[in-house]
């Protein structure tokens, strides 16, 4: 467990390093939006179109990206 959480800090120090603008992950079965807190490294993980194992309602993320590298991301239920 303690060498998973060096690993993805290293990754996350990587990621901010090379000045990327923010993080996408899937399969966590959950729409969430949020800040790195030692990098402030933005990051949104996407929910799932399933409902099996899904905490939340099926979903799907809308992800746009801006000329100015900005970006913007839209959750979506399905209903």
């Amino acid at each position: 467990e303690q060498k998973i959480k060096i690993q993805a800090q290293d990754l996350t120090n990587q990621f901010a390093k090379a000045s990327v603008k923010k993080v996408f992950a899937g399969d966590t079965h959950f729409f969430s939006e949020y800040e790195e807190p030692s990098t402030k490294l933005p990051m949104a993980t996407v929910g799932a179109i399933t409902s099996q194992r899904n905490l939340q309602l099926p979903r799907f993320a809308i992800v746009s990206i801006y000329e100015d590298g900005s970006t913007g991301v839209e959750d979506v239920e399905v209903k």
